[in-house]
């Protein structure tokens, strides 16, 4: 009877926390979704600014690894099929494999590297940020746009790199900040 009970106790509780684990993936999978909406027109560059590697820096640093990973990859699952959660309601293959794909499949990647290098501190969580949200999803960017655009690796970083890398630079910043700011509220998910 014990036996009975401990087995259905410890089923429960690994299934609760799936559970909250996959809510929680959802409900970040919707702001990342959110935040590729709210769009900065930058002068003199035909691509906006958004929000979407500082969520996705904020989800890499402070949320546990499978939770991080999981909504990253179900943001990308949602586009895949045609909701438009993309930026400028993009959506479908055709966005994952355009010139913007290495930047989106970038963002998994540098969710993978922030979450296997937690850190407290908040100048290294800016290293980290700067690293994996910055420097990671770049290289897949200007990889993305060397293949679909058939440009050099110069031209690559002209378009998709050097217009950005400030304002990027300063969410990395704001990322770390926030999350050690809000730390206790983040160990609530691990």
């Amino acid at each position: 009877m014990i036996s009975i009970e401990k087995n259905f106790i410890t089923h429960y509780i690994i299934h609760m926390t799936n559970i909250k684990t996959l809510t929680t993936s959802a409900l970040l999978a919707v702001i990342i979704s959110i935040s590729a909406y709210i769009s900065i027109p930058l002068p003199s560059f035909t691509v906006s600014f958004t929000l979407q590697t500082l969520v996705i820096m904020i989800i890499g640093l402070g949320m546990p690894k499978e939770t991080s990973i999981t909504s990253v990859l179900l943001y990308l699952f949602l586009g895949a099929i045609g909701l438009p959660v993309f930026s400028h309601g993009q959506a479908g293959l055709v966005t994952l494999f355009g010139p913007t794909g290495g930047y989106l499949f970038g963002f998994l990647l540098a969710t993978i590297f922030m979450s296997l290098f937690k850190t407290k501190t908040f100048l290294l969580r800016v290293v980290l940020a700067f690293i994996g949200g910055v420097v990671v999803v770049y290289i897949f960017g200007v990889i993305g746009l060397m293949w679909v655009l058939e440009i050099n690796v110069f031209d690559a970083i002209m378009i998709g790199v050097i217009p950005f890398i400030v304002l990027d630079t300063v969410k990395a910043i704001l990322a770390a900040w926030f999350v050690t700011k809000y730390q206790t509220i983040f160990n609530r998910f691990n």
